[in-house]
């Protein structure tokens, strides 16, 4: 993927916004994800009786994976420490996530900001349709569009309630494992995931962000 780095996007035209309120941080009026260098994103997640926090930092590197410009991530966590290089993308009106685990790529199609409530799309689990030869596929569709959602104290304007299922063939058909539930606030990017299902209880929520 290092010999696929792209130069740095133009981000000029921002308007701006942050946690605080304060002018003076760009983002694009119209994107569900912004992808600035220096943005970040901290996170409460409540995994079952567990608590955890995380922060994703934008780098300012992007690459071109499966036809898609993905803008390069690093996660840390304060209760496990690690540091995790995850990927964005927005293209075409379409937001995925890309992620590496033991060496299994998952691109997770989570938006599509032009649908409309009650449709939504199916897309493979990643650029071969398999995880360890078994097919997966990811089942979008749209619940509420222009909400306002309240997450940990503060009120989003302009916020997409998608759902995902996370489904497998084991040899009889797909079948729905994981539902996740994403909020995703225009401007800001995703607030609140809620993640059900093979014994995985997540809550995950926006506490604290810049948008640079």
């Amino acid at each position: 993927m290092a010999s696929c780095k792209l130069d740095k996007p133009d981000f000029s035209g921002y308007n701006k916004i942050d946690s605080t309120g304060n002018p003076g941080n760009p983002v694009l009026s119209d994107t569900y994800q912004p992808v600035n260098k220096g943005s970040y994103w901290k996170y409460k997640n409540v995994i079952g009786t567990e608590t955890d926090t995380t922060t994703a930092v934008l780098t300012g590197e992007s690459t071109v994976i499966n036809n898609r410009t993905y803008y390069e991530g690093v996660g840390t966590s304060t209760v496990q420490p690690y540091n995790d290089t995850s990927y964005l993308s927005r293209d075409n009106h379409i937001y995925t996530t890309l992620s590496t685990t033991g060496g299994v790529v998952v691109e997770l199609y989570y938006l599509n900001d032009t649908t409309a409530v009650g449709h939504g799309w199916v897309a493979p689990i990643n650029s071969t349709g398999s995880i360890l030869g078994i097919p997966g596929q990811f089942v979008g569709k749209i619940l509420k569009r222009g909400i306002s959602k309240t997450v940990s104290g503060k009120t989003f304007a302009n916020v997409i309630h998608s759902q995902v299922l996370l489904q497998y063939d084991y040899g009889s058909g797909f079948s729905t494992y994981i539902t996740y539930d994403n909020y995703v606030a225009r401007g800001i990017g995703i607030i609140e995931v809620d993640t059900n299902g093979s014994g995985i209880t997540d809550i995950e929520t926006l506490y604290d962000y810049s948008i640079k």
